[in-house]
Parts: structure tokens; C-alpha cells; sequence
């Protein structure tokens, strides 16, 4: 896969040769699992056939379980600035219900881990209409956001597709969440 991305990376010249990149986006997907020799030849090879800006923003996509401080230092190494981390919810029961690969106290130990290895720039995505999500477990979460003063917020509507295993067990719980929030 790495060897396609840099093919294209390269087949791709000719289109934006006199443009000076300014964001480089690590997403679609969990590219928080490619190793860190794997980003370094992306990287590099962005680097080497493109003007690159000094202030390049660069951002990668990272799951909970995917994040510990050894990733955030060599994260921090590759020149990547950005973390986009999808968290979904800090409820546990949502979460086995997502069928996430991590838990609750996960969610919060890479939020302490990203802000003790000095990023500050970073967001979280977080799901809102489960069936198993209430008022106040959402206002938790926001809670959460704020407490950790995390910079940026994500939210996304719950998406059931057909033929998953995600639209089987929403079948077990009937209605979605009616949410009211108070403003201000």
C-alpha cells in the first residue's frame, strides 16, 4: 500500500508541480498503524517532489489504542503536528457497543499522553445518536472535552449501514437519542 501511495504521490507531479503544500492529511482509514519508516518514505517522498512549506501543517488520524508516548515522540520526529483522534465517546458502554478496539480510561490516557509530549494542536471525533447514548453521558463527554481543554471538537452523526455488524446489534436497541442541551 505504502509502495502505491508513493507511486501516485509521484504520478501526481505534473498536476500540482507549482503549488506550495501547506497541509499534509495522514486519514481515511487508521494510518496511525503504518510504522515509522512507512511515513518517513511518504514524507519524504512528498518532500522531494514538491515545494513543501516550512509551516506545513501535518495531521494524522490515530485511534485510542494506537497512542502511546513512544508513537507520540517519533510522530513528533516525522514533523507531524497534528493529531486527529477518534475517540467516538468516553463511555464504555457505547464504545463495546461500537465494537471500538478501545476502552473508556484508553480515551483518556492518550489525551494526558498527547498533551505531555507537547502537541497542542489536535482534535477529537466524537459519535452523538447511539441508542445507548443519553443526555447525560453526552454532556460527560463534553465535559471531558472541556476539563482536558483539548482544541478541537469533531462530531459526527451515528451511520448504520446495512449488512454490518454495527446495524445487527442496533437492531437490539429501538429509537435513537432526542438531545437537549442547554446553550451558553
Amino acid at each position: 500500500m505504502v509502495d502505491a501511495i508513493v507511486k501516485e504521490i509521484k504520478l501526481s507531479l505534473g498536476f500540482i508541480e507549482d503549488k506550495n503544500i501547506e497541509t499534509i492529511y495522514f486519514g481515511g482509514g487508521t494510518p496511525s498503524i503504518l510504522s515509522y519508516n512507512e511515513i518517513e518514505l511518504i514524507l519524504s517522498t512528498i518532500k522531494v517532489f514538491f515545494k513543501v512549506n516550512k509551516e506545513v501543517e501535518i495531521t494524522l488520524e490515530a485511534n485510542p489504542d494506537d497512542i502511546n508516548t513512544e508513537q507520540l515522540i517519533n510522530w513528533k520526529k516525522l514533523g507531524i503536528n497534528r493529531l486527529s483522534v477518534g475517540l467516538q465517546s468516553f463511555d464504555e458502554a457505547e464504545l463495546k457497543w461500537m465494537n471500538r478496539a478501545h476502552n473508556a480510561s484508553q480515551s483518556l490516557k492518550c489525551i494526558d499522553e498527547i498533551i505531555s509530549t507537547g502537541f497542542t494542536n489536535f482534535s477529537v471525533d466524537l459519535i452523538y445518536g447511539s441508542p445507548l447514548q443519553t443526555n447525560e453521558n453526552l454532556i460527560n463527554n463534553f465535559n471531558i472535552i472541556a476539563q482536558k481543554n483539548i482544541p478541537h471538537i469533531s462530531c459526527y452523526a451515528l451511520t448504520v449501514e446495512k449488512g454490518t455488524g454495527l446495524k445487527e446489534r442496533s437492531k437490539q436497541h429501538l429509537g435513537l437519542l432526542t438531545l437537549s442541551l442547554p446553550i451558553g
